[in-house]
């Protein structure tokens, strides 16, 4: 009953997140020489320009008071000003310098020793997981590599550099022409950005517990919870079970190119005797479509003969599963275009 108590809210007495976590803390503490430079809070004697690049300083003192205060009400927020300040560091520091590689080591110890209390109090992990930065793509449909500075309007449509400079020509006043006015207006309306946006892995609470848990970690997926989620620990308590998972790679739509490839992979993995599970082929999506051959396509290869509207082909999506953990685990892809007999040449099969 003390224990169903327990796992009733994720709020906590504060002697027990300090309790759990101090351990962590030491750990850093006892690193030399790396955790010298984040033991205490920046000199802005030494370091001017500090303060004004960091807007919120944190460093391992300032976390062990609050630990000891109690003015941690959920061990995530813990967690939080861990990784602010590592972050912190990587912002101010130079990847060369002592500092950011101090940094690293210190980041690495923590998220090795983390997860055991996050987990003795009810959570899934203590790691911060996030989706890298991806290559964006303007309104011209001009790349926007990683890194790289872009304009966006408020309704998401971004612009890249190149582009922005020609919407962004200041107008005369003695100019007639209306056309650059509303390009310098429209370029003042647009919000400088920088694609280096990580996107966090989202949490999924438990409808009984309120704890958030990753929702990579308990592979959260709406369609199946129809109830409501409910972690492991509290699953356990109520003497509960998963319910049986339809969505499985076995369970999806067999065909007869999914099984002959199915086939031939596992004999060669039973011949090499590697000791891998076995591989599960579907043929995902298998659909009739076709391309359009555009006018530069006709100038340049169909000048002097008969020009085809448009090469027919079938499109399909091949993916390959194999069950580790009891998890299914799709490790390979494929996307191709079948271009059959009745395409016109030189697509031709």
């Amino acid at each position: 009953m003390e224990m169903e108590k327990l796992y009733k809210t994720p709020s906590f007495r504060p002697e027990v997140i300090c309790q759990a976590f101090m351990p962590t803390l030491k750990e850093l503490f006892r690193l030399y020489p790396e955790s010298l430079p984040f033991r205490h809070p920046v000199d802005a004697a030494q370091v001017p320009d500090y303060y004004e690049i960091i807007k919120n300083p944190i460093d391992l003192s300032t976390i062990k008071f609050k630990l000891q205060m109690g003015l941690y009400q959920d061990p995530w927020q813990y967690i939080d000003d861990m990784y602010l300040m590592f972050d912190n560091a990587e912002v101010y520091n130079k990847k060369t310098s002592k500092v950011y590689k101090y940094c690293s080591k210190l980041s690495e110890v923590f998220r090795s020793v983390i997860d055991q209390p996050m987990q003795s109090l009810g959570y899934c992990c203590g790691q911060r997981y996030a989706f890298e930065a991806q290559v964006l793509y303007c309104a011209q449909a001009c790349s926007i590599p990683v890194g790289a500075i872009y304009w966006e309007e408020s309704n998401g449509i971004k612009y890249c550099q190149k582009c922005f400079s020609k919407i962004s020509e200041d107008c005369t006043l003695g100019d007639n022409s209306v056309e650059p006015l509303v390009n310098s207006l429209k370029a003042k309306q647009l919000q400088k950005m920088k694609n280096n946006f990580l996107k966090p892995e989202p949490f999924i609470l438990c409808k009984n517990c309120n704890r958030k848990q990753h929702e990579i970690c308990v592979l959260y997926l709406e369609i199946m919870w129809p109830e409501g989620f409910l972690c492991n620990t509290c699953l356990e308590i109520k003497g509960k079970w998963r319910r049986e998972n339809k969505f499985t790679a076995e369970k999806l739509q067999k065909t007869e190119l999914g099984l002959y490839l199915e086939s031939h992979v596992n004999s060669h993995l039973e011949k090499m005797k590697c000791g891998a599970s076995r591989v599960i082929i579907r043929v995902l999506s298998s659909s009739e479509k076709s391309v359009e051959v555009k006018p530069e396509m006709k100038s340049k290869f169909f000048e002097n003969e008969e020009q085809p509207v448009q090469f027919p082909y079938r499109a399909k999506a091949i993916f390959a599963f194999q069950r580790i953990d009891d998890i299914d685990v799709c490790f390979f892809g494929m996307y191709v275009q079948e271009y059959g007999s009745e395409c016109a040449f030189p697509n031709t099969r």
